[in-house]
């Protein structure tokens, strides 16, 4: 059975079929098996990947960039983006103050970081394109892998210059 491409519960009936009973040891030994089965994808994806510098203070936002970088590399495009796409709107708002009657959505942020000159050229275009692919990655799922990749750059970009050592 190849157990890479087997949902859990179909594996999990088999293996009882075949005598083991202990769910624990059943769970290692299937999530052992998908690990094993990702390894040479998730080296693959994390080679793809520049070094980065940041020291980003915020909790949310280094637990939603360190989530953001796994889901990439064990494949989870979706989240990736979509994970990408919270990050910098999270990072915008700890950038920029609350002003009255802002709307604190991620495309009125990144205008407002825009006029403010905290994000300019390409990393104002990044965080334009995080956006856009957070909006419509459920509509160009053939292209996701490429997109999920270009949106965690473009993330990591933008927040380089929020929290990076040249950032404000």
């Amino acid at each position: 059975m190849d157990i890479a491409n087997v949902p859990f519960q179909q594996w999990l009936k088999s293996q009882s079929e075949a005598g083991l009973q202990e769910l624990s040891e059943q769970l290692d030994r299937y999530y052992a098996h998908r690990l094993v089965a990702r390894l040479e994808q998730i080296v693959d994806r994390a080679s793809s990947l520049e070094p980065v510098n940041l020291e980003i203070r915020e909790p949310l936002d280094k637990g939603l960039f360190q989530e953001a970088h796994e889901a990439f590399l064990y494949g989870f495009d979706t989240a990736s983006v979509a994970l990408c796409r919270s990050l910098i709107e999270h990072a915008l708002k700890d950038r920029l103050p609350p002003m009255p009657s802002e709307w604190r959505e991620l495309g009125p942020l990144i205008e407002r970081a825009s006029r403010e000159k905290l994000l300019e050229g390409v990393e104002l275009q990044d965080a334009r394109k995080v956006l856009q692919a957070g909006n419509d990655v459920m509509h160009n799922v053939s292209k996701l892998r490429k997109t999920a990749q270009e949106v965690l750059d473009c993330t990591r970009i933008v927040l380089n210059k929020l929290y990076g050592p040249d950032g404000v």
